[in-house]
């Protein structure tokens, strides 16, 4: 789920699907909706259309038979983006399970931990959220930032592949300005490491032995993606 309105989704996904031999989606298999049933009426936010190109394009190459809800929210705004949240969680979980996926983040907050916990959670929903290019810097650096933190979500790193002069691939190598960190607000789970000679280097060190770490996940999202 992203914000604003991205009126091409669904062709500009065929399109690509076309040059790489996956399946089309149809009303069948792509559903484009928002919360209130009506369209965002801001149709000029680029940068939201080039997220939701990468989530749906990348999302039907890795599960080209799976059924996609695209939510979008009317505004950016944290209000907005978790009432998206609420409606995708549903969609899901009536689809009888599945992943939401969030593409966006800001600073920390504690105040919308209710929609990734029970009772307002279903089972069989899980949730993953980016840590952004450059995350969160409301702490004065980069840091992966809210929802990534909350420890009901899986947060998603980036990575760039790289390769020797030869083309032969030497492996994945982290964003140098991605967000990654230490919670401000989230104690840290029981199963992260301690955090070792690595809090030396990160500017919270004061709160890296008590806090919840980020990232989880890296994954290679230096991708081409297409949009109209």
């Amino acid at each position: 789920m992203d914000a604003y309105h991205y009126p091409t989704a669904m062709s500009d996904a065929n399109y690509i699907a076309s040059a790489y031999g996956l399946p089309q989606l149809s009303t069948s298999n792509f559903v484009q909706t928002w919360v209130g049933g009506q369209p965002p009426n801001d149709t000029t936010a680029t940068q939201w259309s080039i997220e939701g190109a990468l989530d749906i394009q990348m999302v039907h190459a890795m599960a080209p038979n799976a059924k996609i809800y695209y939510v979008e929210a009317q505004s950016d705004s944290y209000g907005d983006l978790f009432a998206a949240v609420g409606l995708a969680t549903s969609l899901v979980a009536q689809a009888g399970g599945g992943q939401v996926t969030m593409s966006w983040g800001g600073g920390e907050t504690s105040g919308y931990e209710s929609y990734f916990t029970p009772p307002a959670t279903p089972n069989y929903v899980t949730y993953f959220a980016s840590t952004g290019d450059t995350g969160d810097t409301s702490y004065g650096n980069p840091s992966a930032g809210y929802p990534a933190f909350s420890p009901q979500v899986m947060a998603v790193g980036g990575t760039s592949a790289v390769f020797d002069q030869n083309l032969n691939y030497v492996g994945p190598k982290t964003w140098q300005s991605g967000g990654t960190g230490v919670s401000q607000l989230f104690t840290r789970p029981s199963y992260q490491e301690f955090g070792g000679q690595r809090c030396g280097f990160n500017p919270r060190r004061s709160g890296c032995f008590r806090h919840r770490q980020s990232r989880h996940a890296g994954f290679d999202l230096q991708l081409l993606a297409l949009w109209s």
